[in-house]
């Protein structure tokens, strides 16, 4: 979602049994930023004072820890954002 403010925020429904998700961040083609987002709900997170003009990409995927190991789910669609004001 692109708000006026030069933020993006990613939201996402919690289904099933969740632990939290991995959200991934990239400007243009550089490589991936990977953030872990623990959370009991819906996951709500923001990327806050983007440049003006940019492509930002967005991608998540929940995972569930078992016994110390995490499992992952398939990444969401690919999400592109053009910072515009």
């Amino acid at each position: 979602k692109n708000i006026q403010t030069r933020q993006i925020v990613v939201s996402a429904k919690r289904r099933g049994l969740v632990n939290g998700y991995e959200v991934s961040f990239r400007t243009g083609t550089r490589d991936w930023s990977t953030y872990y987002v623990q959370t009991t709900g819906n996951l709500y997170h923001k990327y806050l004072k983007l440049k003006k003009n940019n492509q930002y990409q967005v991608r998540v995927r929940a995972y569930r820890t078992y016994n110390g190991t995490k499992y992952f789910s398939d990444y969401s669609k690919r999400l592109k954002v053009t910072i515009k004001k």
